[in-house]
C-alpha cells in the first residue's frame, strides 16, 4: 500500500515502510523524493555555492528532487578553491576542507626589472602570485640595457627566488677612411678596431693617422653598431712654406689638399742704363753724360683658395742694365736701352708685372713703368780747359726682401790738356756702367684648410 503524508504537497512518499524516490505516470514523473546536500567547510568561514536550476540554496544546504546533478564550490581567498558536482540520490552532509594556497615571489636585481608571472587561472599582485600547490608557474624578467631570464618552476611551497640580470653587452667597430688609421678605444675589451662593453657605457674613440686630422667622439652604447669615421687629409700645417725662391726660372707647385694658400710675388725690377761721350772735335769738344735707373718690380701679397692639382710658378728675372760710353763719338746711336724686369705668377690665381727699362740719351732717360726710376742728366758743353761733369740714378726700390729692386747708372766725362800754346792737346776721359734689376720672388704659404 501506498501512504502520503503532508497536506498540501507531497513532501515523502512511501510504499509500506519504504520511502520511495520516484513515481512515474505514462514514462512522465509525477513525483520525486526532495533531498537536502550540506556541505561543512573548513575553514568554517569559507564560502560554499550550489548550482542546481530552479533551486535555491540556504546557508550551507540546498535541497532538491531525487537525481538531480548538483554543482558545488567552497573557496575563501587564500587557499584553493574546490568544486565538483554531486549526483543527489539521499539526504547527505559532508566536509569540505580547504587547503591553503602557495605564494610564489620574485626578488629582481635591479630592484625595478620587470617581473611577468603567468599561471592558467591565477593572478600576479605585484612581484608575487598567489596559485595551488603543484601549479606550474612561468616567470620572465627583464630591463632595458640587461640579458632576460625566463624559466617555470612547480610550486609546492611558499617560495621566494632571487634573479639577477646580468648588463647586456654591444661590441661598437670603427671603420675608418683611410684603413690603416690608428683606432683607441677609452674602455672596453678591444679587439682591433672593435671594443665590446656593457650597455650605458660613456665610450670615446679616437682615430688618427700622420698627416691626417684626428677625429674623436663620444657615445652612450645601447646597441651593437658600425660607425664609419673619413678622416680629412692634412698634410701641411698652418703658417708652413711650400714654395719659395727668388730665383728666375719656370716651376711647377702641386698642392696636396684644397685651402686656403697665401702668395707672395715680386716681378723681377728693371735694369738701369746710362751714357757717357764726347764729340771729338780737338781744340773744341761737347763732352755729354746720363743716367737713368730701372723700375721696380710689381708686388702682390694674397690669400687665395687654391685646390689640390698641379700649377706653373714662375719666378721673374731682372731686366739687365746698359751702358754707352766714347771719348770720341761725332755719330750714330747715342742711347742705352736697358732691359724690363719679367712678371712673377702663381697659375692664373696672382701676378706681379716686372719693372719698366730705362732709356739714357743726351736729353735725359726714362724711368722704368714698374717703379721710381731716377733721370739725371749731367752738365753738357764746350770744354776749353780742364772740366768734369757726371751723371748718377737709382732704381726703383725693392718693395719685399730685396727683391725687385730697379738696376741704377753712372756716367762720368772729363777733360784736361797737355802741352801749350799752339802745341797744346786737349784729352777726354769717358765712363758709364749700368746695374742688373733685382730677381723676382715667388712664396707660397699654406694658411688653413
Amino acid at each position: 500500500m501506498i501512504a502520503f503524508h503532508g497536506s498540501s504537497q507531497i513532501s515523502q512518499v512511501y510504499y509500506g515502510d519504504m520511502p520511495i524516490n520516484e513515481i512515474y505516470h505514462f514514462n512522465q514523473r509525477i513525483y520525486a523524493r526532495m533531498c537536502t546536500i550540506t556541505i561543512i567547510p573548513t575553514p568554517s568561514d569559507a564560502t560554499v555555492t550550489f548550482t542546481a536550476t530552479g533551486y535555491t540554496q540556504s546557508g550551507n544546504s540546498i535541497t532538491v528532487p531525487f537525481g538531480t546533478t548538483v554543482q558545488y564550490s567552497v573557496s575563501k581567498s587564500g587557499y584553493t578553491t574546490i568544486s565538483n558536482s554531486i549526483l543527489v540520490n539521499n539526504d547527505i552532509t559532508f566536509p569540505v576542507s580547504l587547503m591553503n594556497q602557495l605564494t610564489f615571489t620574485i626578488n629582481p636585481t635591479p630592484s625595478n626589472a620587470t617581473v611577468t608571472l603567468i599561471a592558467t587561472g591565477f593572478t600576479q599582485v605585484g612581484n608575487s602570485i598567489l596559485v595551488d600547490a603543484g601549479t606550474t608557474v612561468s616567470y620572465s624578467v627583464s630591463k632595458t640595457g640587461y640579458v632576460t631570464q625566463s624559466s617555470s618552476i612547480v610550486i609546492n611551497s611558499n617560495q621566494t627566488i632571487s634573479v639577477s640580470l646580468a648588463l647586456q653587452t654591444h661590441t661598437i667597430t670603427i671603420n675608418p677612411s683611410p684603413a690603416d688609421a690608428t683606432v683607441t678605444f677609452s674602455t672596453g675589451t678591444v679587439s682591433g678596431n672593435s671594443c665590446t662593453v656593457n650597455y650605458g657605457t660613456q665610450l670615446t674613440y679616437t682615430v688618427s693617422k700622420s698627416s691626417y686630422a684626428t677625429q674623436s667622439n663620444t657615445i652612450t652604447v645601447t646597441s651593437t653598431q658600425t660607425i664609419n669615421v673619413t678622416l680629412a687629409y692634412t698634410p701641411y700645417s698652418p703658417n708652413q712654406v711650400l714654395f719659395e725662391s727668388g730665383t728666375p726660372g719656370t716651376y711647377t707647385f702641386s698642392p696636396l689638399v684644397a685651402g686656403t694658400y697665401n702668395i707672395i710675388l715680386v716681378g723681377g725690377g728693371g735694369g738701369g742704363s746710362a751714357t757717357s761721350y764726347t764729340v771729338a772735335g780737338g781744340f773744341l769738344a761737347t763732352g755729354f753724360t746720363s743716367a737713368s735707373g730701372g723700375g721696380s718690380g710689381g708686388y702682390t701679397n694674397t690669400n687665395v683658395q687654391i685646390s689640390a692639382g698641379s700649377y706653373s710658378v714662375v719666378v721673374g728675372n731682372h731686366g739687365n742694365g746698359a751702358a754707352k760710353y766714347s771719348a770720341s763719338q761725332t755719330s750714330g746711336d747715342r742711347t742705352a736701352t736697358s732691359g724690363a724686369g719679367t712678371a712673377s705668377s702663381v697659375g692664373s690665381f696672382a701676378s706681379a708685372n716686372g719693372g719698366g727699362s730705362s732709356n739714357s740719351s743726351p736729353d735725359g732717360g726714362t724711368a722704368g713703368s714698374g717703379g721710381s726710376g731716377v733721370t739725371q742728366n749731367g752738365n753738357s758743353g764746350t770744354h776749353v780747359h780742364n772740366t768734369s761733369n757726371s751723371a748718377s740714378a737709382s732704381g726703383g726700390a725693392s718693395v719685399y726682401g730685396g727683391y725687385g729692386a730697379g738696376g741704377g747708372g753712372s756716367a762720368t766725362h772729363s777733360s784736361y790738356s797737355t802741352g801749350s800754346g799752339t802745341s797744346r792737346t786737349y784729352h777726354h776721359t769717358c765712363n758709364a756702367s749700368a746695374s742688373n734689376g733685382g730677381n723676382g720672388y715667388v712664396k707660397i704659404t699654406f694658411i688653413s684648410y
